[in-house]
């Protein structure tokens, strides 16, 4: 009977790092070595103290979500806020159908009283005619006949009215209102909550087109853009048409924005402001908005009742108008000579996010520096909170409080507030400009400017 030779490789590794040659006899099931019998406890130990830390933050993960579900935490703002919108439209509900109730009531009293006000009313007129015969003493034969038949008539109205009056002969219809599905009247829901530092993209759907795709913006279902200048289009999140697309015939545009307040999409050419309805694809101009100096615009962006307007002139000041009004608020003298905003974005309720570009001369004197600046500004004073620069990016779109996606050359990079690249995406493709349609889809356009790719995002 053959054995077999053993060799260096059945050597305990333990024993074998400790310079010993005894052979591994027990095989751990885990790492399939062999270990001799004093190791293979050493080994276990090992393997139960690696396992520890692990059932340490096991249990401190355990203590955080116990702490999460306390019933003493306090609601925040934002959850407070959801809980005041659900109210106010229980209560905007509670209004609308009350005044429909209303309504309703009236409806049945005047029905109620309308048959009986015409027989008082034509009582009335038999009444004064006897009574002009009567006085004026003008009664002839057919006359007396004249007025028995409507006394009669009048009677038999009467009794029918009596009669019809003793069963009900109103009806109410309320087949429409039990239709309605109050179940999708108001839903709350969850952002999706996307790790953006592990981003990935499954594609969609690519669609070209015969002129140049330019200005784009999209809202949280929905992306407008413009195609050669001379026709606005919507479609959804898949690259699905939404509307017919309409005629365009106020030149290039320079920016598109969402605002929520307006549920409508905002535009800005050179010169011009206009607003889009999405339901109806209707264009307005905004007459109010004229452009400082004779300036010409160069981007926007809005949240809530807040529009910022960037000049794309050096040393032009930042201008911001209330929305519902379209009045003025506030012109912010925040750039020199040398400078202009290329891109600005609104991060949160208190901060904005601004890509500028800065001119400068070299030290000969003749040579042209350009450099881009990333700032964050403070949305209520425009002052300073940090700058990156040498920001070499096309444009800036904010994903979440604090990351942010820009495009270079042919990627997609991921940054922080600081300016920090956190994920490059290198696309393949020379990339001109992109969108998030809500939170998890992107719609790309690529170098030859007539074709989009629509990407579902997940982490």
């Amino acid at each position: 009977m053959s054995s077999k030779t053993l060799t260096e490789n059945d050597l305990c590794p333990t024993c074998k790092t400790l310079k010993k040659k005894t052979f591994g006899i027990i095989q751990c099931n885990g790492c399939k070595c062999k270990f001799c019998l004093h190791h293979i406890v050493t080994h276990k130990q090992e393997i139960v103290q690696n396992l520890n830390p692990i059932l340490a933050n096991f249990a401190k993960v355990k203590q955080e979500l116990l702490d999460s579900q306390d019933p003493s935490d306090k609601i925040s703002n934002d959850e407070q806020d959801i809980l005041f919108q659900i109210d106010q439209w229980e209560e905007q509900m509670f209004k609308k159908i009350k005044e429909t109730a209303d309504r309703a009531r009236e409806c049945f009293n005047t029905l109620k009283n309308q048959s009986m006000n015409d027989m008082k009313h034509k009582f009335q007129m038999i009444n004064e005619e006897l009574n002009s015969r009567i006085n004026n003493d003008n009664l002839l034969e057919p006359d007396v006949y004249c007025l028995k038949n409507k006394v009669e008539q009048l009677k038999l109205e009467i009794d029918q009215l009596l009669l019809t009056s003793k069963t009900n002969n109103i009806r109410i219809n309320i087949k429409q209102s039990d239709q309605i599905d109050w179940t999708t009247m108001v839903r709350v829901y969850k952002n999706v909550q996307l790790c953006f530092d592990q981003l990935k993209m499954t594609q969609i759907k690519s669609i070209s087109y015969t002129k140049k795709v330019s200005g784009m913006a999209s809202s949280e279902n929905v992306l407008l853009y413009s195609e050669g200048n001379e026709k606005l289009c919507l479609v959804d999140r898949t690259g699905t048409q939404k509307q017919t697309a309409i005629e365009w015939k106020y030149g290039s545009i320079k920016d598109i924005c969402w605002s929520s307040i307006l549920n409508q999409f905002i535009i800005i050419t050179t010169k011009q402001v206009f607003t889009v309805e999405i339901t109806t694809m209707t264009i307005n101009i905004i007459s109010q908005l004229k452009p400082l100096d004779n300036h010409e615009f160069g981007t926007c962006d809005c949240s809530e009742n807040k529009l910022l307007l960037a000049y794309r002139e050096d040393g032009s000041p930042l201008d911001q108008y209330r929305i519902n009004d379209w009045q003025l608020e506030k012109r912010w003298p925040l750039f020199t000579l040398n400078d202009y905003v290329k891109c600005i974005r609104f991060m949160n309720d208190k901060q904005v996010a601004l890509v500028i570009v800065k001119y400068g001369r070299s030290h000969d004197g003749y040579t042209l520096n350009v450099q881009n600046l990333f700032q964050i500004r403070d949305r209520l004073t425009m002052n300073i909170i940090r700058t990156h620069e040498d920001f070499k990016v096309i444009n800036l779109i904010c994903l979440s409080h604090n990351r942010y996606l820009t495009l270079q050359r042919d990627s997609l990079l991921i940054i922080d507030e600081n300016g920090d690249i956190k994920r490059n995406v290198t696309y393949g493709k020379q990339i001109k400009y992109a969108v998030v349609v809500g939170k998890d889809c992107l719609v790309i356009k690529t170098d030859n400017d007539h074709t989009l790719e629509f990407y579902e995002l997940s982490s």
